[in-house]
């Protein structure tokens, strides 16, 4: 079998399961087996491949055929230009998300020199890592309620920052993101000049009716009770005693909930209250000062 007819197979297979990017996906998991960039496929795809790396593929594609998403099998995921581990223990760092990095760059700019982040529910710690990469000068916690995606993160800061050739000398005078268990704020007493979240912001009766990849996602980091606010809705409350003086807040929510969160902050006693469009044009991020 060639390169393009194992492709094709693969390709096949994921379409008929209806997965959403069954060429993307298809291509991704042959350049794992194959151990090969995406153009590869392209340019050698008339060269046989091994009987193993068949069988490999096809148990790559069938696991993904059955559901479970691209990012977790290759456990990798893109995001801001930074390849992030990701496992089943966090959630998929996604295109929409980089919103909340561009929204949160913008407020660090008028916040002047070396201000400090705090990126609740980090997750991979995507945000936090992503911003610390744009901005070394940052002093960055990452906050998440489970250990296991703080392991995760933890790795993440290792390989992306303490490990990346020119950033390893900055990162031995400044200091690396840390890392800490907490719910919401209980174990964090510190204030901050930014505070970014991503948090769970799906209403508990929609998890059902999510894709099969999303739904083996944590629950623990889509489910935000009955009206999606049940996390939202406290943490606004809370940010506000953890932000200097002329602090930033910024959230991630779905486009739905974004009036309604506006309306948190503002009778919450925050001010200049903006939204950030996503790459649909949908309001994905809303953000606001102390």
């Amino acid at each position: 079998m060639t390169v393009h007819e194992a492709l094709a197979r693969g390709v096949g297979a994921l379409e008929r399961a209806g997965v959403e990017n069954p060429r993307l996906d298809g291509a991704l998991l042959l350049s794992r087996v194959l151990g090969a960039d995406r153009t590869r496929l392209i340019t050698c795809g008339h060269e046989q491949i091994s009987p193993g790396a068949q069988q490999e593929d096809r148990a790559l594609t069938s696991r993904r055929a059955g559901g479970e998403c691209t990012a977790y099998i290759l456990g990798r995921k893109e995001f801001w230009g930074l390849d992030f581990l990701v496992t089943p223990d966090v959630l998929v760092p996604r295109p929409d998300t980089e919103t909340l990095v561009e929204a949160a760059l913008r407020r660090l700019d008028c916040l002047g020199p070396a201000p400090s982040l705090l990126d609740m529910g980090s997750g991979s710690g995507a945000v936090g890592i992503a911003l610390k990469h744009e901005r070394p000068e940052l002093a960055v916690l990452l906050a998440d309620i489970s250990p296991a995606a703080l392991a995760v993160a933890g790795e993440n800061v290792r390989r992306l920052l303490l490990s990346s050739g020119s950033f390893n000398s900055f990162y031995k005078k400044e200091p690396a993101p840390r890392c800490r268990e907490s719910a919401l704020f209980d174990r964090i007493p510190e204030q901050f000049d930014c505070i970014t979240a991503n948090l769970p912001y799906i209403p508990s009766a929609m998890i059902e009716t999510l894709p099969l990849e999303v739904r083996r996602e944590p629950r623990l980091s889509l489910d935000g009770g009955p009206d999606g606010l049940g996390v939202i809705a406290p943490f606004i409350k809370a940010a506000k005693t953890r932000l200097r003086a002329g602090g930033a807040v910024l959230i991630e929510a779905d486009p739905s909930q974004i009036d309604r969160i506006g309306s948190l902050l503002s009778a919450g006693g925050y001010r200049d209250i903006r939204t950030r469009a996503d790459l649909s044009g949908a309001a994905r991020v809303i953000d606001a000062l102390r």
